[in-house]
């Protein structure tokens, strides 16, 4: 079995991957921003928001894995049309 500081490590790792993808979407987000600004289309997109948590209940495993993802990507949802706003 191993240790808790290589399991730390492995995670650390993930985060810093993670954190990278969040930044690239975050730059794509703000895009979405102007292009809606532009159009004069609300930031709040439901239908596209439910499709997308629909997409990844599909793709988890179990309903303890689901109810995380979506958790977390409801968050990013919320930051995400605060930065587009």
């Amino acid at each position: 079995m191993e240790g808790i500081e290589e399991l730390r490590k492995r995670i650390d790792a993930i985060d810093s991957q993670v954190t990278e993808l969040l930044k690239m979407r975050l730059a794509e987000v703000k895009k979405i921003g102007e292009f809606k600004k532009s159009e004069g289309l609300p930031v709040l997109d439901e239908k596209r928001e439910a499709e997308k948590l629909e997409r990844l209940a599909e793709g988890c495993a179990d309903k303890s894995e689901e109810t995380y993802l979506k958790s977390i990507y409801r968050e990013i949802f919320k930051a995400s049309r605060n930065a587009e706003e």
